[in-house]
């Protein structure tokens, strides 16, 4: 291919998320450099989706109920994967397999074993294999990390995540993998820390990696984690990592979806001599007592895409950072260690309030928003504070050598 045809991209599946990759490749994929185009869809469920199908078909799509199939067509070069979390392996190897670069979305598997399995496969292959954290490409993202890793705001102390989102019922109904351990035989160890707020765990940290292409590797973590909805895995989680940086920093987490209102995550790192804050809408840095906020990048998946097609063409930026298996594995390292060590508790009835939605019901914890917001600003686990009746004391793992995942722990 020559560099100014476009790179053949083909989309596995037509709900959920795939829709807005669909979409994304529509609207932006003739404006990237080089251009993305969408080639081809697989949807096994051609009946529930004949609509979006049908709309597809008529910008020259080409549709496909077989995922095998799609990666035979014509001049594919690439796939993007938004499929459930216990098929992103299997279908990133069978892909690389024919010879094309991929997309996963994330988490990229349940567990760091697999992970390891498809940075062979990638290896193997000789392909790309890039990470939908859409956050690594955001403009502000390489910015940021440069000033961290130039020394500009002095060594880093601490960073932190809070942040509260409200699930019901219909949303842990909404797929098997929901809230749970397994897929049939296969971990996904799906929870707000893998998978709705995964985000904002990743982007930290990737900000706080030792190199402009690098994540900071977790060394040892503390957990609790607590469950108040019907569900298989945790979705309440309080966990402290130690990250081997020259500092070493340590990074507090606290993620809920059983809560009553919307906290938006906040991170905010602090430094010696300022801090360096991120949400949803923008960042900030504070530097001698002066801050600077800017606004998010609207546009961070379209270069997310843009992301891709280069690398598939061979080309990289100097502006802009990639998520790869590498980098996603740190976070996956979280998730595993912390299933491993912690054993779920329930949070007891006399601690939960229902929360009825138009979809259905929220188990929420009374009190959690404010609780994580002085746990956050004191440096303190849900346990530490005291503020909670049902907490126990964190578990903890050394992960200077963690490389499988031996399971999730039981309760005593």
């Amino acid at each position: 291919m020559t560099s100014t045809e476009a790179v053949k991209i083909g989309v596995a599946g037509l709900g959920g998320y795939a829709q807005t990759i669909a979409q994304l490749l529509l609207d932006h994929g003739p404006a990237t450099q080089p251009r993305a185009e969408f080639a081809a869809v697989c949807e096994p469920d051609l009946q529930t989706h004949a609509e979006p199908a049908e709309r597809l078909r008529e910008r020259g799509v080409t549709i496909y109920d077989n995922y095998e199939q799609m990666l035979e067509h014509p001049g594919l070069e690439a796939v993007w994967l938004p499929v459930p979390i216990d098929l992103h392996v299997p279908f990133a190897e069978r892909a690389l397999a024919k010879g094309l670069d991929v997309m996963l979305e994330k988490p990229v598997a349940g567990t760091i074993d697999e992970i390891d399995q498809l940075i062979a496969a990638r290896d193997a292959a000789g392909k790309q294999v890039l990470v939908g954290f859409q956050d690594v490409y955001d403009n502000a993202t390489l910015p940021l990390k440069r000033r961290l890793l130039s020394g500009e705001l002095g060594k880093v102390l601490s960073a932190t995540v809070h942040g509260c989102w409200p699930r019901d019922t219909h949303y842990f109904n909404r797929a098997t993998w929901a809230g749970a351990l397994r897929r049939g035989d296969t971990w996904v160890l799906d929870s707000p820390a893998n998978n709705a707020m995964a985000h904002f765990i990743n982007i930290v940290l990737f900000l706080l990696g030792n190199d402009e292409a690098s994540s900071a590797r977790p060394t040892h973590l503390a957990a609790e984690l607590y469950r108040a909805a019907d569900i298989e895995n945790f979705d309440t989680a309080s966990m402290r990592v130690t990250l081997n940086r020259p500092d070493p920093a340590n990074f507090l987490i606290h993620l809920t979806h059983a809560c009553k209102t919307n906290h938006q995550p906040l991170i905010r790192i602090k430094t010696e001599r300022g801090e360096v804050g991120w949400t949803v809408h923008d960042t900030s840095v504070t530097l001698d007592g002066q801050t600077l906020t800017t606004p998010r990048d609207s546009l961070m998946r379209r270069n997310m895409l843009e992301a891709f097609a280069q690398s598939v063409r061979g080309e990289s930026s100097n502006d802009r950072c990639v998520a790869t298996l590498e980098s996603a594995r740190c976070h996956t390292t979280i998730i595993n260690a912390a299933s491993q060590a912690a054993a779920i508790t329930p949070v007891p009835a006399s601690s939960i309030a229902a929360v009825q939605t138009e979809a259905g019901t929220v188990h929420a914890i009374p009190e959690i928003e404010s609780v994580f917001e002085r746990c956050a600003a004191q440096g303190q686990m849900l346990h530490e504070s005291g503020l909670l009746p049902f907490t126990v004391p964190a578990a903890e793992l050394d992960l200077t050598h963690y490389s499988r995942f031996a399971g999730p722990a039981t309760a005593p």
